[in-house]
């Protein structure tokens, strides 16, 4: 199951409105971690794995200079039809794991994020590693991610959301040899149909979080249950983690 197979158009249609309404109360909490490790704004920002680049465009409207990749064709195509004119090549179209960093982009940016479980579907260490040649010295890395230890103390069974235009409903399971999330979801559209689709995402403790991390060169600074700087704990439902590129 890959990544491709649960984001895509339907993903946009039903999620979109949504998430979209969030983006800027998400970006003022990612801004408040920022300044609490760093004492400043930062000037430019990179998303790794940035969707139809929802939080792009609000970065943009704060005076930062945004950029971000992603692999799904059908948001980048969004972003691309919908972002400021002067940001639309600003997402670019490509695969984390596989992309080469630009001369001109290595070691520029205040703030690389990883937001909304971006990991969890490939080749991780890749996207620790493109954070850090991204990132200037002293620069932050923000990664957001499900808490595998919440998990395990509640495992998931099934739970049903509200959509654009619909419902969710999710029957989850666990591989615990390989700490595999997998879900089965049925999107119930207002208009009749059922579309099914299907993720197998791999989840991830704080320490394996940090240990990537580490491999990469980065240091570990500070963990947070969610994204309004919460305590963690094993209990907490997000891994919210704070990463520096020493320099």
């Amino acid at each position: 199951m890959t990544m491709s197979d649960y984001f895509g158009s339907l993903y946009l249609r039903f999620w979109g409105p949504k998430l979209e309404a969030v983006a800027e109360r998400e970006v003022a909490d990612i801004l408040g971690i920022y300044e609490v490790y760093a004492g400043s704004k930062p000037q430019r920002v990179f998303d790794l794995g940035a969707g139809w680049g929802r939080h792009i465009i609000v970065f943009h409207s704060k005076g930062i200079e945004p950029w971000g990749i992603e692999k799904e064709e059908v948001f980048v195509r969004h972003f691309r039809e919908t972002a400021p004119e002067e940001i639309k090549d600003h997402l670019i179209l490509g695969d984390i794991t596989q992309w080469q960093v630009p001369d001109d982009m290595k070691g520029t940016f205040d703030l690389a994020l990883s937001l909304f479980s971006s990991i969890g579907w490939s080749d991780d260490t890749k996207v620790f590693q493109r954070a850090y040649d991204i990132l200037k010295p002293g620069g932050i890395f923000i990664v957001d991610t499900d808490n595998r230890d919440a998990y395990v103390i509640k495992p998931p069974s099934r739970t049903w959301q509200k959509v654009e235009g619909g419902i969710a409903l999710d029957k989850h399971r666990i591989n615990w040899k390989d700490s595999i999330l997998i879900t089965k979801r049925e999107i119930h559209a207002n208009d009749g149909n059922i579309y099914t689709l299907n993720r197998q995402m791999r989840l991830y403790s704080l320490h394996e979080i940090v240990a990537m991390a580490q491999q990469a060169g980065l240091t570990f600074l500070g963990a947070f249950g969610d994204l309004h700087m919460g305590g963690w704990s094993i209990r907490a439902g997000r891994n919210v983690v704070v990463l520096k590129k020493e320099g």
